[in-house]
């Protein structure tokens, strides 16, 4: 092998190494496409959720407890806007940690009821895709269009995330 080819080879090598680590933790500014079963082994895809807008939440087994407390913080906060019935929750527990034997027993642990079902992701595909922080609840609000207007993660309720959030859902919710 030639010196002359070496040196572009060597250099495209190393550009390339550069740019391998953003992709891989750039996080998706749309809802990407997906298709998960819930504990119920129903699968949905993102196509569900299209021209709809979406709160995302989703969080690991610790952070699985502070869940309601912000689902309810953001219900009570826009009740009182008639446009908020046409949100749609997309709830997702981060079980990647499961052992396969035990994957019976976790789902058992989810509510029974059809109509409140949470995606199952066993393989962490939305918490690597959104950055997910662990041992929280993790939000993310996509407009009708399907596009990224706001992250956000928190344990116990903080009201200035929780103005953040709100604030920008009504933003989306006025856009559509």
């Amino acid at each position: 092998m030639s010196t002359r080819f070496k040196t572009p080879f060597v250099r495209v090598a190393f550009l390339f190494s550069l740019l391998v680590p953003m992709s891989a933790t750039a996080q998706a500014e749309t809802l990407v496409p997906f298709e998960i079963k819930d504990q119920h082994d129903r699968v949905h895809r993102d196509t569900d959720f299209s021209g709809k807008v979406v709160i995302l939440t989703g969080s690991d087994g610790e952070g699985s407890q502070f869940n309601g407390l912000w689902v309810s913080a953001i219900r009570e906060a826009l009740e009182a806007d008639p446009r908020f019935e046409t949100v749609t929750f997309l709830d997702v527990a981060d079980v990647r940690g499961v052992p396969f034997f035990l994957k019976g027993t976790v789902k058992g642990r989810f509510p029974s009821a059809e109509e409140d079902w949470v995606l199952m992701d066993w393989g962490g595909f939305f918490a690597k895709t959104y950055g997910f922080e662990p041992k929280s609840t993790n939000m993310a609000v996509f407009g009708e269009d399907g596009r990224l207007a706001c992250r956000a993660h928190g344990r116990e309720v903080d009201p200035e995330v929780l103005d953040r959030v709100v604030t920008k859902i009504r933003e989306v919710l006025s856009a559509g």
